[in-house]
């Protein structure tokens, strides 16, 4: 890709040249990315792999897609490829609230991210520590320590709805 759009436009020296490759590789490497969440999502939008066959993206070929919504659906997909375990509520909140500073150590983007991981290892601690006939799943322990609202689970990001509040009673 790079030598294409290297064909297509002139730079004046090498210096600059190399810098325009750098900017031209990030912002492909951006939109693949962007690509594949969009294609992510469109999979979590339904419920049947029938249902993801019928609403086929205009940009994927067949195959593809087909591939794709197996590889989704795959418990391979949803798991930490260095473990192979699934990730636990406190280390994907841990994941998506830090980043790193300049000494490499990671930070917190705000305290109030901090305390609410503190709330949600003491959950996965107290679950996995007891023997407990119905454990309780990864978004139950995380809408047991946030807060949600109408149609928003807080942390989970816009895609993802919470339980209707009539099932979430009488389970209690």
């Amino acid at each position: 890709m790079w030598l294409k759009v290297k064909d297509k436009f002139e730079v004046c020296s090498r210096l600059r040249e190399h810098r325009f490759q750098a900017f031209v590789i990030s912002i492909m490497q951006r939109l693949f990315r962007a690509w594949k969440a969009r294609l992510s999502i469109l999979y979590s939008k339904y419920s049947t792999n029938k249902e993801r066959l019928s609403h086929q993206p205009e940009d994927v070929e067949l195959e593809d897609w087909k591939y794709l919504i197996q590889y989704f659906g795959s418990p391979e997909f949803k798991r930490n490829p260095i473990t192979g375990e699934l990730d636990t509520p406190d280390k994907v909140w841990e994941i998506q609230h830090t980043r790193k500073d300049d000494r490499g150590k990671l930070a917190w983007l705000d305290s109030q991210s901090q305390q609410i991981h503190g709330q949600l290892q003491e959950v996965v601690v107290q679950q996995q520590s007891e023997e407990i006939e119905h454990p309780m799943t990864r978004d139950e322990i995380l809408s047991s320590v946030v807060s949600e609202r109408t149609g928003y689970v807080h942390g989970k990001g816009y895609g993802k709805k919470p339980r209707k509040r009539v099932t979430f009673s009488r389970k209690t």
